[in-house]
């Protein structure tokens, strides 16, 4: 019934489980030195809220389903990187789910990537970043890109309780 509310406490969940400035650069890339650390900010804030609100409706749509973590197959290749799998059943199908988590330096886990149903949540968010910052329409402006590729995501305004409809796909990484 308060979206808003929902989405900030989805968020609040998800922060010490999901290295959000990690997953930001990663998505930026290359773009990633050339902006300023406004522009960073600014990026990684709204690209935070969009994989917030993605994740609080894919909440919304489960119904009478089960989430199973499956065992690893083999060892990590490096030990501050692991990959985490799960099946999520709902509504007769199954979906898996590869997290990519890797040690802060702090020794926290924390995740870096998504590949839902084989679908790299990172490469797909960093291959539209760098569109928008190649488009035309923007003339190679960061500040633009940064604004235009935020709202295609559909973000909400934490500050105004204000929120766009769009639809997201999630961040970038290896899934070791």
């Amino acid at each position: 019934e308060d979206p808003e509310r929902f989405y900030v406490e989805v968020e609040a969940l998800l922060n010490p489980v999901i290295d959000f400035p990690r997953f930001a650069r990663s998505v930026m890339a290359a773009h990633y030195k050339r902006a300023t650390p406004e522009q960073r900010e600014r990026f990684a804030e709204g690209f935070k809220w969009s994989l917030v609100r993605t994740y609080a409706l894919a909440l919304t749509e489960f119904n009478d389903g089960g989430v199973n973590i499956v065992p690893s197959d083999r060892p990590p290749k490096r030990p501050d990187r692991a990959s985490v799998k799960q099946e999520i059943r709902s509504e007769g199908e199954v979906y898996p789910v590869i997290y990519s988590m890797a040690m802060n330096p702090e020794g926290e886990w924390r995740v870096m990537n998504i590949i839902i149903n084989g679908i790299n949540m990172g490469l797909t968010y960093r291959n539209q970043f760098s569109s928008a910052v190649n488009d035309p329409i923007y003339g190679g402006d960061m500040d633009r890109a940064i604004d235009g590729w935020v709202a295609s995501l559909g973000t909400i305004d934490t500050d105004s309780n204000e929120s766009a409809a769009g639809t997201t796909d999630m961040a970038a990484g290896d899934a070791d």
